[in-house]
């Protein structure tokens, strides 16, 4: 079978058009995709090119320009970092995004982002286009068919064009949306929830039946037969030993005889089982989301301490996996940027060739474990980790971070040598290590002599 068929224009437009829905109206699958964004995060940008003037101008001119939603974006409204977010956030949503590198007024970078329905093929296309997509024999992209609001649709070259998608296998056409498989179990959960809601309203607006317990009496008379909200009434001797009772008007009670008693009715809904049936479609959904931890997507409960440690480190190492195609789209715009901003003189030059080396920090990671950071630091003491490893754990630039190092040492050290202070009376040196705050002791009489 070819691959490339596996999900035709039609079954796409219909998949992506019910997920939309489910993530507007049900909370469930609104989390897995706005969570599981905010779980990946965003990336700062560290220059690493051999010249190091050029990396801090560098880093200060795109945090200026694409930190600033009204230059990064053609539509004003995302800047590079909230940017990131909409990647994860449109893919898990629609399977697939297109950037689109235009340029401000300027002459600088800036991006145009299109969703998957902005994809056409455009009037008299030739061989290979396919669902918006033009490819050569091998399956790589190299045009895209752009509608505008009338409806036009423009040819781009992909060499223009940055394709945010992840890719299930060689021969696929396009990104298949990573929530196809939770489409009829979550529109299962939502009809379920509609029906048990109905039923608990009705059931509480008619929740009080009569009880005959002299079966003579109930056998001499026929039943009341009443027809409530649907449900038909006692009727028929096999009912003889209980009656539906509608009410007589508001705030009375009709007048019991012999053997009668009124009983309230209470609706069970959702049975014990339906709320299991439920819990099972909710961890298929989990299983099948790109491999994150179903106990993130659904519950943690039932997790000890060893079992969680080891569902964090399952979530970081899927955090890594999903920042891959995050990276490769930063590093892509970041090389434009530098590029375009170099060419009108608002970047000098930069001395090392390869100038469009960068690299990327994450935000912090997550721990419930404290005695991680010791650990972490007692392998930084014994040369096993560096700084950029163990900073780039907590969200920070390992350069930035040692220059505040350098200068707060450089100021303890003055000024508890001004005050005649031990620093270390001051600032405790960590157990098992040496004094860690380089300042010299201050003399005693003792030293004098």
């Amino acid at each position: 079978m070819d691959t490339r068929l596996e999900l035709d224009s039609f079954s796409r437009d219909e998949l992506v058009r019910r997920i939309r829905w489910l993530t507007k109206n049900v909370g469930f699958v609104k989390g897995i995709v706005h969570g599981l964004a905010d779980l990946v995060g965003y990336m700062m940008p560290q220059a690493a090119t051999r010249d190091l003037e050029w990396n801090a101008a560098a880093e200060v001119n795109f945090h200026a320009r694409a930190g600033s939603a009204s230059v990064f974006d053609a539509s004003g409204k995302f800047d590079f970092f909230d940017a990131q977010i909409l990647q994860t956030r449109t893919w898990l949503r629609d399977g697939e995004l297109l950037t689109v590198f235009s340029e401000t007024p300027t002459k600088g970078a800036r991006a145009a982002f299109y969703e998957c329905h902005r994809l056409a093929n455009p009037d008299q296309a030739g061989t290979g286009w396919l669902d918006g997509v033009q490819a050569n024999a091998m399956g790589r992209h190299m045009r895209y068919g752009l509608k505008n609001q009338e409806g036009k649709v423009s040819p781009i070259d992909a060499r223009n064009v940055l394709y945010f998608g992840k890719w299930s296998s060689c021969g696929h056409h396009r990104s298949v949306p990573p929530l196809s498989h939770a489409v009829n179990h979550a529109i299962d959960i939502t009809e379920i929830w509609g029906d048990a809601k109905h039923g608990i309203k009705t059931a509480g607006l008619f929740g009080v039946y009569v009880t005959n317990s002299d079966e003579k009496a109930a056998r001499t008379r026929t039943p009341m037969g009443s027809n409530i909200a649907g449900v038909q009434g006692p009727s028929g001797e096999s009912f003889n030993s209980a009656e539906v009772w509608a009410g007589s008007g508001s705030g009375s009670a009709p007048e019991l005889g012999k053997g009668k008693d009124l009983k309230t009715l209470h609706d069970t809904r959702l049975s014990p089982n339906i709320r299991e049936t439920i819990k099972d479609l909710i961890r298929d959904i989990s299983h099948g989301t790109e491999g994150c931890p179903p106990e993130i997507i659904w519950e943690l409960t039932g997790l000890n301490g060893p079992g969680f440690r080891f569902l964090l480190e399952k979530l970081e190492r899927w955090i890594n996996t999903m920042q891959k195609p995050i990276k490769a789209w930063s590093t892509r715009y970041w090389q434009v940027h530098q590029a375009k901003e170099m060419a009108v003189g608002r970047l000098r030059e930069c001395r090392d060739p390869h100038w469009w080396k960068v690299n990327w920090i994450g935000q912090k990671s997550m721990t419930i474990d404290r005695s991680r950071d010791k650990d972490q630091l007692d392998l930084y003491d014994g040369g096993m980790t560096s700084l950029n490893e163990f900073y780039s754990q907590r969200g920070k630039d390992w350069e930035e971070m040692t220059k505040q190092n350098i200068l707060e040492r450089k100021y303890i050290k003055e000024e508890c040598a001004r005050q005649g202070v031990d620093p270390d009376e001051v600032f405790r040196p960590r157990q098992g290590a040496a004094t860690s705050n380089g300042a010299p002791k201050p003399k005693t009489k003792d030293d004098d002599e």
